[in-house]
């Protein structure tokens, strides 16, 4: 008897711990998500109109846009501009692509 409500006992101590865990978890994945949330522009607001278009179907003057803006950029900014661009939604054209990662 007294071994069952032992069981009892550190099975709820347990059971609080894994939910304890999975709260502590659940919120530092949403800090994580709210940080990523902050936007920063590059003075490329325009782009926004672009978000979620695919990399292939930009025309050249689209294509432009974009170059227009990274090469106003320093070397050390173009990483947190793709940054800004992904959580925007705003997809590179495959141009600037392979221009970036060749």
């Amino acid at each position: 008897m007294i071994l069952i409500v032992l069981i009892i006992v550190f099975s709820g101590f347990f059971i609080g711990a894994i939910v304890i865990l999975l709260n502590i978890l659940g919120d530092k994945k949403r800090n994580k998500k709210q940080k990523s949330l902050v936007i920063n522009y590059f003075e490329d607001e325009e782009l926004d109109r672009f978000k979620n278009k695919s990399g292939n179907s930009y025309t050249q003057s689209e294509v432009e846009e974009f170059k227009k803006v990274l090469q106003s950029l320093p070397n050390e900014k173009i990483k947190n501009w793709l940054e800004s661009l992904e959580v925007r939604e705003v997809v590179l054209p495959d141009e600037i692509k392979t221009l970036l990662f060749k």
